[in-house]
């Protein structure tokens, strides 16, 4: 899947989190840098496939996954260093993004996407992060020479670049797209 759909269907979403949607490039800055609010970012996961079915050909069933990860601000009130309000607030966000995404027959896809389960990553000062994790399944076929995803072509696909994202994380002068606090 390009990830780029779901970004933008999360970023015109009716989150918390309004058009701070990162992926993969802005999660590996966050995770380096100082951010200037919640956010949320679409990262890959892993995928697997079943075994071929056909000796002449291909046709395995791709199971792909990707991950949600929402910082959470965890210093709203001074005494609650430990998170537990950000931790309260997960169910609602949950909830944000189960309506967005949860459900979603994209077109290249045998299922919908369904969700796999979640994970804390970190409480900090600062943020809690924590995990929401998706998949779906797609068939690969192999007709002739031509490789498919259950017929996708590119003009299928509809970019993330419909909007673009809150500038969101501080860091050092000079890297393109980032505020400059």
């Amino acid at each position: 899947m390009r990830l780029a759909k779901v970004i933008n269907k999360l970023r015109t979403s009716n989150t918390r989190f309004g058009n701070k949607v990162g992926g993969a490039v802005e999660f590996e800055l966050a995770m380096q840098q100082t951010l200037v609010g919640e956010t949320m970012f679409v990262v890959p996961g892993d995928d697997s496939c079943s075994p071929n079915r056909y000796d002449s050909g291909i046709d395995q069933l791709l199971t792909e996954k990707f991950h949600v990860v929402v910082a959470l601000k965890n210093d709203t009130l001074a005494g609650d260093k430990a998170g537990v309000l950000a931790y309260n607030a997960l169910h609602d966000v949950r909830s944000e993004i189960f309506k967005a995404i949860l459900g979603w027959d994209i077109k290249e896809a045998e299922s919908m996407i369904y969700y796999t389960g979640g994970k804390m990553l970190g409480v900090m000062p600062a943020y809690l992060w924590y995990m929401y994790s998706f998949e779906y399944t797609c068939r690969l076929t192999k007709i002739g020479e031509d490789i498919r995803l259950n017929g996708l072509e590119d003009k299928d696909i509809d970019e993330a670049g419909t909007t673009q994202p809150d500038l969101f994380i501080t860091a050092p002068m000079g890297i393109e797209g980032i505020s400059e606090e």
